[in-house]
């Protein structure tokens, strides 16, 4: 529940506009403090529904630091953790599990091709007031 959860908004974007077509990507950070950080990267466009990415599926997991690309429907990812978009419009939810992490922080940067940085969309920590605590971050993508 949301109540369960100190959000600290420093950035927070609710839907960014990405141009694939000119190779650009979002490059999600999530950090994590305590053990067994617990998330879920999901994706919703029309009726498609998918689960893209999950923390256990990351090489060393538990870990601190956990990081990605997310490209648009037309692009291939670059890396074996790198996530595709199901199409346009994309809603996408970061589903956050506490249990004995005492704390996430999610950085949400929109790269061009070359990886520079145009904005940064989200830097968010998250806090539990409570172990049994989640929270749903979202975020609603245009891809061009």
């Amino acid at each position: 529940m949301t109540n369960d959860v100190d959000v600290d908004e420093r950035t927070t974007k609710s839907v960014v506009t990405m141009n694939s077509e000119q190779g650009e990507s979002l490059e999600i950070t999530i950090k994590a403090e305590g053990a067994n950080p617990t998330f879920v990267f999901a994706s919703r466009c029309g009726s498609a529904s998918a689960t893209l990415r999950e923390s256990r599926e990351f090489p060393g997991h538990p870990k601190q630091q956990y990081d990605w690309h997310h490209v648009g429907p037309n692009q291939a990812p670059s890396g074996p953790q790198d996530t595709r978009a199901l199409g346009t419009p994309e809603s996408t939810t970061v589903h956050f599990t506490f249990l004995a992490v005492t704390q996430y922080d999610l950085l949400v940067s929109h790269k061009d091709a070359h990886g520079t940085e145009i904005e940064l969309v989200k830097d968010i920590t998250y806090k539990p007031k409570k172990p049994t605590a989640s929270y749903d971050e979202l975020l609603k993508i245009k891809w061009a």
